[in-house]
């Protein structure tokens, strides 16, 4: 993620520095240049994370997956005082594609639902934090429905209230997630494909850039949708 970092930020004339916890902050930002702090890294990083940003009232960015909810809510909380910008995927067509999952989960809440996600083979956590966030716009519209992580060696027939999550990990794949609607001799695919980490390098500097003029709070994807339409 580091060099496509680098690359959107050298077409669009900015700098992204490595970050060190032990390091001080570059002369740029001691002459005032706006700085903000990203991540994408492990979730046993957050504490270096939180206290870096905090000792340097720096904005931050988090793309980090993988999180057990204990870290989510210390990064909540944090966001009381510092601005902070969330997301598992920085795709802007990852939150529309959300939104078309959303509504076929109202319109088809009697079929059979699966998602799907693949990545690749180093990546460590499983499902992916977008597959769970898909999850989660899916069980607000059908709360009923109770997530099953894979099927291991189950022998036995589907229950209507489950929800299938499966995890790939094969080769290169930048991310993949499908979410598939199953009803009576009929389905519906929905399918997201990244084809390159420069679509979320893109969205992580159109978050830092969102977040210059903010004092805290808690931000996601959905709230860039007014900066996206501004940038047209």
């Amino acid at each position: 993620m580091g060099h496509a970092l680098q690359s959107v930020a050298k077409k669009s004339g900015l700098t992204v520095e490595k970050f060190d916890p032990k390091a001080k902050l570059s002369a740029k930002k001691a002459k005032g240049e706006q700085a903000v702090l990203m991540d994408f890294s492990h979730p046993s990083r957050l504490n270096l994370l939180l206290d870096f940003s905090a000792k340097n009232h720096l904005p931050l960015v988090v793309g980090t997956t993988g999180y057990s909810q204990n870290q989510m809510q210390a990064i909540k909380d944090f966001s009381c005082n510092f601005p902070v910008f969330y997301a598992a995927n920085f795709s802007f067509s990852m939150l529309v594609f959300s939104q078309l999952v959303k509504v076929a989960a109202t319109f088809l809440h009697d079929y059979d639902i699966e998602i799907l996600e693949y990545h690749h083979a180093k990546k460590v956590d499983s499902p992916s934090g977008t597959a769970m966030a898909i999850l989660s716009e899916v069980q607000a519209q059908l709360p009923h429905l109770v997530p099953v992580f894979g099927r291991g060696n189950e022998c036995r027939v589907r229950e209507k209230s489950h929800i299938g999550v499966n995890a790939i990990r094969c080769g290169s794949i930048n991310g993949r997630h499908s979410v598939l609607f199953g009803g009576e001799r009929e389905s519906i695919e929905l399918v997201h494909n990244a084809e390159s980490r420069e679509i979320f390098a893109k969205g992580a500097m159109m978050a830092a850039r969102f977040l210059a003029d903010k004092k805290s709070g808690f931000f996601c994807m959905s709230d860039l949708i007014d900066l996206k339409i501004e940038a047209k």
